[in-house]
């Protein structure tokens, strides 16, 4: 395999990467945004013991974002991370 093609490969990976790296972040602001959601009706109704599960799960879904580009940095990996516009 020659320097060119390895580069071409390497280069075709990182991008691949950083899309599924975007799409696993997008997943988890729509979870974000829907536990805060149901947080909020949660008040509403009166079911108090929810908002603490909803709240706390929308946190680590909202931290997702942060712990996916540690992990692919923890990996070796350097992906060019870029929210995905749908």
């Amino acid at each position: 395999m020659n320097s060119i093609t390895l580069l071409a490969v390497t280069t075709d990976l990182t991008t691949a990467l950083g899309k599924i790296v975007g799409l696993l972040q997008a997943f988890a602001m729509v979870i974000t945004l829907g536990a805060f959601i149901i947080a909020g009706v949660s008040v509403i109704s009166g079911r108090m013991e929810f908002v603490k599960y909803a709240i706390i799960g929308g946190a680590i879904s909202g931290l997702a974002w942060t712990i996916i580009t540690a992990l692919f940095k923890l990996g070796g990996v350097d992906v060019p991370v870029e929210p995905q516009s749908f």
